[in-house]
């Protein structure tokens, strides 16, 4: 019984040399040329929004109409400006029916596209305020938090 070859990106094909291609590069080259991908890391500027939160006050399914495809719950303080980890609040994209998301300060998203986010949290102390950090990444050039 024949058996079915593998193929896909990097298996040889044995038409390299007719293609002048290298299999996994999409790119031509010279029969036993060996070309190095660039791998450097590549940095566009990006634009950056950020949404104030004034975490002190109720709120149920706040409308922001900001696209991206990164969010980033950057910080929650309180009026002396100490930092807060316990102020969570809930995220929906693009529909205010859509699954909510629950997001502590210091947690990201990315990777997928939204046009608007709803917004939802508790009351929580006076004087307490969030930033949530809105900005549009791509594949090969992606938002680093390292």
């Amino acid at each position: 019984m024949p058996r079915n070859p593998v193929t896909g990106v990097g298996v040889p094909t044995g038409l390299e040399s007719i293609q002048q291609s290298q299999p996994g590069f999409n790119q031509g080259v010279r029969p036993g040329e060996f070309v190095q991908p660039d791998a450097g890391l590549r940095y566009t500027r990006k634009e950056l929004s950020t949404i104030e939160i004034d975490l002190a006050s109720l709120v149920a399914n706040r409308q922001v109409n900001q696209a991206g495809t990164f969010l980033y719950y950057g910080a929650a303080i309180n009026s002396t400006n100490e930092a807060l980890i316990n102020r969570p609040i809930t995220i929906r994209f693009d529909r205010v029916n859509s699954a909510g998301i629950t997001m502590l300060p210091g947690m990201m998203l990315s990777g997928f596209p939204f046009d608007r986010i709803f917004i939802d949290h508790p009351a929580y102390d006076a004087g307490d305020v969030g930033q949530l950090i809105v900005t549009v990444d791509a594949p090969d050039d992606r938002v680093r938090t390292e």
